[in-house]
């Protein structure tokens, strides 16, 4: 597998989660960090085209990313609300590992 699917894939799965979680958007920089702290380094550039190339990415406006729903998107979530319940995700996850 290259790395550059690995990346891929990780993002997919990042990106699934969050939907799963009902947050349907996130800042690249709050998903950058978190491939950071799974080890995988992608620089902005990188991770926007990967990003264009997801069925799943509606729209990258302002560094935020939006998921598609397939519906009316006139009620967009506050981004910054989205990104702490991102991060305390990420930390509990963290504490998980740690505790195994």
């Amino acid at each position: 597998m290259r790395y550059s699917d690995l990346i891929r894939d990780k993002v997919i799965d990042l990106i699934t989660m969050l939907d799963a979680e009902g947050i349907n958007t996130v800042s690249i920089d709050v998903l950058s960090r978190e491939l950071s702290k799974m080890g995988h380094d992608a620089d902005i550039g990188t991770l926007k085209k990967l990003l264009d190339s997801l069925p799943i990415v509606d729209n990258i406006k302002d560094d935020v990313i939006y998921f598609f729903q397939g519906e009316d998107d006139s009620k967009k979530p506050d981004p910054e609300k989205q990104d702490n319940k991102i991060d305390k995700m990420a930390r509990k996850q963290v504490k998980k590992e740690l505790d195994k």
